[in-house]
């Protein structure tokens, strides 16, 4: 009997692990070149974090947002993307007064399907958490230009096989003379929420 039992044990050890390991595999198949591409635009709101911003009315400092990307998935659960964010940005000066710039923010990002990776790869799932990270480059009508820093997450909403709507929070790291003056904290930020759909090809 107890020869038996370990048997048993036994082989349901290797089939969890050969489970398990057909789960790794595919989430890390990779896709081929024609499949997985998709593109979508998004509009939201963006908050500014900067020196002296803090001397004016939180209100004052949440502005217009608009965004647009295109990417592939390279598996069943990574992908890479390019997203580029346009931002109002307003705030203040140290002087008191209320300033605004124009500002572009460009990056590539590697993005993850936590869920695929949590419960297994299922294409037809309708709600899927893509945490991301990536580096860019921003830039605003000050002519100034710096490397930029993003993490965030996405939430997809599957309406049908072409169509998601998504939700996305985003935190951008930038030099501390983004918004034209220096000094006080070694770095800005700015944090975007966003909301709009995405085509899948």
């Amino acid at each position: 009997m107890y020869q038996k039992i370990k048997l048993a044990v036994l082989m349901m050890c290797c089939m969890i692990t050969a489970n398990a390991n057909n789960e790794v595999k595919e989430n890390f198949r990779a896709w081929p070149l024609k499949l997985g591409w998709f593109a979508g635009p998004g509009v939201g709101t963006q908050f500014y974090v900067g020196d002296s911003d803090n001397l004016h009315c939180v209100g004052y400092r949440f502005s217009s947002a608009m965004e647009g990307s295109v990417g592939k998935w390279i598996t069943s659960s990574l992908a890479i993307r390019l997203q580029g964010t346009a931002a109002r940005v307003t705030g203040g000066n140290i002087n008191g007064k209320r300033d605004a710039m124009n500002m572009v923010n460009t990056h590539i990002d590697l993005m993850a399907d936590a869920m695929n990776f949590i419960a297994g790869v299922k294409e037809d799932r309708t709600v899927t958490l893509l945490p991301f990270m990536g580096l860019g480059c921003a830039f605003n009508n000050f002519r100034q230009t710096c490397f930029s820093f993003n993490v965030g997450a996405t939430a997809l909403f599957r309406v049908s096989k072409r169509i998601n709507l998504y939700t996305e929070l985003k935190g951008t790291l930038l030099n501390d003379k983004m918004d034209g003056r220096k000094g006080g904290s070694k770095g800005e930020g700015s944090a975007v929420l966003s909301a709009g759909f995405i085509y899948n090809f």
